[in-house]
């Protein structure tokens, strides 16, 4: 809606409104979803090494000394942030703390090439909502890849589908 100095469509008004409410809890309920989830670090880790980094990057041989330490810094970087300031300590072993640290990492560490050369990742607040509350990537590939990827460490927690595959932090959050 445009902003002009008189409102002229208090209707269309209210419906925005109650959009931004809606879209407001939703993302409080996801984030409740998430925080409720069990998720040791350890299982984390093992889900980070063996799942969600293969679905964005390419798993490296083991000759491939390069590629082989490009994949392991990035592993150290998330877990870095896992247990860094910005996942407090209460929310760890929980989906939540590996969403922050994958994000985190994602927009605060990570870079993308432009015709420009290295930039740094947008950090808006609102790639958070879009990830959480509708599994898309919004920029942001590999905390997708984590709510949209089943996670063999989250099988006890989440449970299987009729095809006895794992349920997916996105279907949980949904539920």
């Amino acid at each position: 809606m445009k902003h002009t100095n008189a409102i002229e469509d208090l209707e269309q008004a209210r419906r925005i409104l109650r959009d931004m409410i809606d879209a407001q809890t939703a993302t409080d309920v996801a984030i409740t979803r998430l925080l409720d989830t069990e998720y040791p670090a350890n299982r984390f880790q093992e889900d980070l090494v063996s799942t969600v980094l293969p679905v964005v990057y390419q798993v490296p041989d083991d000759d491939a000394i390069k590629n082989r330490t490009r994949h392991d810094n990035r592993v150290e970087d998330i877990v870095g942030h896992y247990y860094g300031p910005n996942v407090p300590k209460a929310h760890r072993d929980t989906a939540w703390g590996a969403l922050m640290a994958v994000q985190g990492w994602e927009q605060h560490d990570k870079a993308t090439r432009t015709p420009e050369g290295q930039q740094p990742r947008h950090r808006a607040a609102l790639a958070l909502q879009r990830t959480v509350a509708s599994a898309t990537s919004a920029g942001y590939p590999l905390a997708s890849a984590l709510m949209g990827t089943p996670l063999p460490g989250l099988e006890e927690t989440l449970g299987t589908d009729e095809a006895g595959t794992v349920r997916t932090l996105a279907e949980a959050v949904k539920a």
